[in-house]
């Protein structure tokens, strides 16, 4: 026959001697009374690391073999001779392609973001203006937050409207890049934006965007030939000075002048 342990208190109370287990003891005891819930949560904790485990494999492996299809399209793009357009038609062509597939089927990847890009520069390359445009408009519905490249590829943008017959839709690109934050391309596009000026024959506009380049981006690689397009636009200054008129000679007092000389 088994007996209980009972403690009593100063107040005269009882204490069962399950009251006085430790917190371990108390975890074993639930786990040997509650042994298949246990399990089963020791289960879905162990599945549940190896699902997520297999997911951030699956997506290495994915990012990987995109890196390595944008780096075969990278050797199509870059490889065109000079000296074979036809050939290097073809390899830009192929590029394009590799680029296409990498957002077929690696879309969720780091590489499909700059896929779409150069998509868009393998589509101008080939002339395929309107293609391109619809490259670089993915790119900003999808990536418009990284603002480093956002500007780069609204000027891209620009630069296919023009070519597409567009010229209106390049000018409001190239004005939203000026008024946008963070892009690092606006005196570029300040310099782009005074010669389509100079060439519509506003020349006193073209003149305002120079002369903001050279203002606001001194440094800038293109400051030297704002430089040189102020020096031509600028306006012809008259530097010389104007003469007075000289004052009229009194004949009188010039043969009184005479007179006394003679008579000295």
């Amino acid at each position: 026959m088994s007996y209980k342990i009972k403690t009593h208190t100063s107040e005269g109370g009882i204490i069962d001697e399950t009251e006085l287990l430790s917190r371990k003891d108390h975890m074993l005891l639930f786990v040997e009374q509650n042994r298949k819930l246990v399990l089963g949560g020791v289960f879905f904790i162990v599945m549940a690391a190896g699902i997520g485990g297999g997911v951030a494999w699956y997506e290495h492996n994915q990012t990987q073999e995109a890196w390595e299809l944008e780096g075969k399209a990278q050797v199509q793009y870059l490889d065109r001779s000079l000296d074979d357009a036809e050939q290097s038609k073809k390899n830009v062509s192929k590029a394009a392609e590799l680029y296409r597939q990498i957002l077929n089927e690696y879309p969720r990847t780091e590489p499909a973001r700059n896929a779409v890009y150069l998509l868009g520069n393998s589509l101008m390359e080939q002339g395929d203006y309107s293609g391109a445009i619809e490259a670089y408009q993915q790119f900003i519905a999808q990536y418009g937050r990284n603002s480093m490249l956002l500007g780069l590829v609204r000027q891209r943008l620009a630069y296919a409207h023009l070519l597409n017959g567009d010229k209106e839709k390049a000018l409001q690109e190239f004005t939203g890049i000026l008024s946008a934050q963070n892009v690092y391309n606006k005196d570029q596009v300040l310099f782009e934006l005074a010669k389509l000026d100079e060439a519509d024959g506003a020349m006193e506009k073209a003149l305002k965007r120079y002369q903001e380049l050279l203002e606001q981006y001194p440094t800038s690689p293109y400051a030297s030939e704002a430089s040189l397009r102020v020096q031509v636009l600028s306006p012809e200054e008259d530097e010389s000075e104007p003469t007075e008129p000289a004052e009229p000679v009194n004949s009188e007092s010039t043969d009184e002048e005479g007179k006394k000389t003679e008579g000295e």
